[in-house]
């Protein structure tokens, strides 16, 4: 974060990547959200099926559902 001060946040792109149980750590270190390509899926899974099933340890959107 010292390269880009003004970042509102990290994306990490790649499906395979296994960094879920890494998502609420990153953040609260970081101290910006970090999103997960996993987690932006499951939110939009559970925006269109009119889901909220909010699951803690993954991250703000996850944790923070709509």
């Amino acid at each position: 974060m010292t390269r880009h001060p003004r970042a509102d946040g990290i994306y990490i792109q790649g499906n395979a990547w296994r960094v879920l149980h890494m998502i609420d750590r990153g953040g609260s270190d970081l101290g910006v959200p970090v999103v997960h390509a996993k987690c932006v899926l499951i939110w939009r899974i559970q925006k269109i099926f009119g889901m909220r099933r909010p699951k803690g340890n993954f991250g703000q959107l996850i944790r923070q559902l709509p």
